[in-house]
C-alpha cells in the first residue's frame, strides 16, 4: 500500500490501518475507540448492506446486523490510501472466507471508500462496493430480462457497431501532444470533461488522456467489466457501450469531491445518463486514478455495478427467498 509523506496524513494513514486491522480481527472495541462518538457510514447502492447508518445503535444492530447474517469472516486489505487534508480516499481489496477458512471468495473488484477525520477519530465513513457481487454471489440473487422495456440482443465485447453509432478515435478529436500535461488533477477534471462533452453528443475522443499503456477497470459481473488496455477499449469497450449507452446533452460525471495526494487522485461524482432507450440511468461515483507526465496510467470507475446493469443491460434484480 502506498501513503501520503504528510505527517498528519500519516497519522490518519495510521488510523485507519488501525481500524481495518481490528474490523479483519473482530476487536469491536478497538474499532469503535477509533470512531467519533456518532459516526455516520453510508454504503452506496441499493442491496440490503446499503443506507445511512447514524451512530453506534444503527450501525450496530441494522449494518452489523445484516452484514453478519451473509459475511462469515470478510477480510479487507487496504491497497491504496490517498489523503487530503482531513479527507482519505481508499480502494479496499475484499475477501470472504466460504465453506472453510481455506476457502476465499474474493470480490474481484476493488471497493471504494472515503472516511472524514476529525483530529483522530474517523467521523464518516462512504463505502462504494461492488454491488453486482453482493446481489449475485453473497445474497444469491439473479437477474432476468425486463419484460416492459424493448427486447434486444445485449451486445458482447468485441460485437460490430450498428451503422449509427458514436463515433471512435478515428473520427473525434484527439489531444495534441502540446496540450499534454498539467497537475495530475487538473488531468483528471480534464478527462470527466472530456466524458461529458461525448455523452452530450460532440465527436471528441474521451479517452484521449489515457496513457498508451493505460489500464481502466470496471467492476461488476457484465460485459462491460474487467481491466480494459487502450487498444481494448477502442475496439471491444466502446463499440459494446454505444449499443447501449443514449448521448443526450446535460448527461455525464458531476464531481462532487476531489482529493489529489502527488500522482493520485480521487474523485467523488455524481452521473447523470441514460440507456439506449431512454430509461434513466443515474449514478454514484468513487473515481481513482494515477496520473503521470499529463497522462493517466490507471483509471478505476467504481459504482453500483447492479443498478448499472439492470439500467443499461434491461434486467430486473430477483432476490433469493429469505
Amino acid at each position: 500500500m502506498r501513503q501520503t509523506c504528510n505527517v498528519d496524513q500519516v497519522a490518519h494513514a495510521r488510523i485507519i490501518e488501525r481500524f481495518v486491522g481490528a474490523c479483519n480481527r473482530g476487536e469491536e472495541t478497538e474499532a469503535w475507540s477509533l470512531l467519533v462518538p456518532a459516526p455516520v457510514v453510508w454504503v452506496a447502492g441499493s442491496t440490503w448492506f446499503s443506507g445511512t447508518f447514524q451512530g453506534p445503535d444503527q450501525i450496530r444492530r441494522i449494518l452489523l446486523g445484516t452484514l453478519r447474517k451473509y459475511l462469515r469472516a470478510p477480510q479487507i486489505r487496504i491497497a491504496e490510501l490517498i489523503a487530503s487534508g482531513a479527507s482519505v480516499g481508499v480502494l479496499l481489496e475484499v475477501c470472504e472466507h466460504v465453506g472453510g477458512p481455506t476457502t476465499v471468495q474474493n470480490s474481484g473488484s476493488p471497493w471504494g471508500a472515503l472516511f472524514d477525520m476529525a483530529g483522530e477519530r474517523i467521523a464518516r465513513i462512504e463505502v462504494y462496493p461492488d454491488t453486482q457481487w453482493i446481489e449475485t454471489v453473497l445474497c444469491r440473487g439473479r437477474y432476468v430480462p425486463d419484460a416492459a422495456r424493448a427486447p434486444s440482443a445485449v451486445p458482447q465485447p468485441g460485437s460490430d457497431r450498428d451503422s449509427s453509432d458514436h463515433s471512435t478515435a478515428a473520427t473525434v478529436t484527439t489531444l495534441p501532444a502540446s496540450h499534454a500535461g498539467g497537475a495530475p488533477a487538473d488531468v483528471v477534471l480534464g478527462f470527466i470533461a472530456d466524458i461529458n462533452a461525448a455523452h452530450s453528443g460532440e465527436a471528441i475522443d474521451p479517452f484521449r488522456r489515457l496513457a498508451a499503456d493505460g489500464i481502466m477497470t470496471v467492476p461488476g459481473r457484465s460485459p462491460l467489466s474487467g481491466d480494459w488496455n487502450r487498444a481494448r477499449i477502442y475496439s471491444e469497450f466502446l463499440p459494446c457501450a454505444a449499443q447501449l449507452m443514449g448521448r443526450e446533452p446535460g448527461q455525464g460525471l458531476f464531481p462532487t469531491r476531489v482529493i489529489a495526494d502527488g500522482e493520485r487522485v480521487v474523485v467523488l461524482a455524481r452521473g447523470r445518463a441514460s440507456a439506449r432507450d431512454g430509461h434513466p440511468y443515474n449514478n454514484t461515483y468513487f473515481l481513482y486514478f494515477e496520473v503521470r507526465q499529463g497522462r493517466i496510467y490507471r483509471y478505476f470507475e467504481g459504482f453500483d455495478s447492479s443498478l448499472a446493469y439492470q439500467a443499461i443491460f434491461g434486467v430486473n434484480l430477483i432476490r433469493a427467498a429469505g
